[in-house]
């Protein structure tokens, strides 16, 4: 029990302790099953990203700005290439479902068939997701967030 505790930074262990069981653990090779955690947990630190891929740099600047911040709270991206064919998003979609990430962000250029795809049922069944971008009244009625970005102070 303790080095599961340890494992899981539970502030009943002391440091002295955790760092040894951190220590034997790397030694080992040890390294967590995050699906296994998540189902245990309800939480799987999982954000799906479904993004127009290609040679657009602002896409690419978002992207690896989204996973340098979910880094820093200890989150990873599930990286879903859009190819904007309905069907394929959809697909993508149930994929991360499967995945069960905490959530999805979705671009701009993928948010277009929003209303009648996957992504609105999927914030039916009570999945969190964010556009990047405006969504419309109707998403937003759903549950749909959005981000913005402020480009005149480059954010």
């Amino acid at each position: 029990m303790t080095v599961s505790l340890a494992l899981r930074k539970d502030p009943s262990i002391s440091e002295v302790t955790r760092a040894h069981v951190l220590e034997v653990a790397g030694s080992l090779g040890y390294r967590p099953n995050m699906l296994a955690q998540g189902l245990s947990g309800g939480r799987t630190q999982l954000i799906g990203l479904l993004l127009s891929l290609g040679n657009d740099a602002y896409v690419d600047g978002f992207r690896r700005g989204v996973q340098f911040a979910l880094a820093e709270k200890d989150y990873r991206a599930l990286l879903c290439p859009s190819s904007l064919v309905s069907d394929y998003d959809d697909a993508e979609i149930r994929t991360m479902e499967q995945y069960h990430v905490d959530g999805i962000i979705v671009s701009p250029k993928c948010a277009v068939a929003l209303e009648r795809s996957a992504h609105a049922d999927y914030v039916r069944k009570g999945g969190k997701l964010v556009v990047w971008g405006s969504v419309s009244p109707a998403m937003t009625a759903l549950g749909v967030g959005s981000v913005v970005p402020n480009e005149r102070v480059g954010m």
